[in-house]
């Protein structure tokens, strides 16, 4: 089924992509809330190691965790973005 104003792509596979919401952005090895939101940051071993409720504007830097890779959840109002994150 190909939706209105699409076509069908030579290998026949429909590529539906849906842009993720901007809640965080990351800044210098930091995250950055765009609104109120609840994140979960997890190690590279899939380990949760931090949660924060963030207002918007607010920073969470990561300063009491090891430096590595960090893959963060932000959630608000039943929608999540994931980020990964270099400290």
């Amino acid at each position: 089924m190909n939706f209105a104003g699409s076509s069908k792509p030579s290998d026949g596979v429909n590529n539906v992509v849906i842009a993720q919401p901007e809640l965080v952005n990351v800044v210098a090895g930091a995250v950055v809330a765009n609104e109120a939101v609840e994140i979960a940051a997890f190690n590279a071993a899939g380990l949760l190691v931090a949660r924060a409720s963030l207002a918007e504007g607010e920073t969470y830097t990561f300063e009491n965790l090891e430096a590595g890779v960090y893959v963060v959840v932000a959630s608000a109002e039943g929608t999540q973005q994931v980020v990964k994150v270099a400290k």
